[in-house]
């Protein structure tokens, strides 16, 4: 597991093999993080396209995040590896 992009403040994505999860800090005075695995469409269009892909995906999700609710991933921060890999990546920051 590592994370291989961010967008301060609004998203960060994390890999794990084939599987991408984007994690979208949402809200405004509450805030939260809405975590989702990325389909392979929107996977091909990160590879053709870089952050800009993700971050229109993610201001979609931000903006209207019951839309995205049924991919949430909850207690993805628990699973193995994400932790770590988020302290590696503010390591190199």
């Amino acid at each position: 597991m590592d994370v291989v992009a961010e967008e301060p403040w609004a998203w960060m994505l994390y890999v794990d093999g084939d599987r991408h999860v984007l994690c979208v800090v949402c809200g405004t005075v509450a805030m939260y993080e809405l975590a989702m695995q990325l389909r392979p469409d929107e996977i091909g269009a990160y590879r053709a396209g870089g952050a800009p892909a993700l971050d229109r995906l993610a201001r979609q999700a931000a903006d209207a995040p019951r839309q995205f609710w049924a991919r949430h991933l909850p207690g993805f921060n628990d699973e193995p590896g994400v932790r770590e890999a988020t302290g590696r990546w503010v390591a190199r920051r």
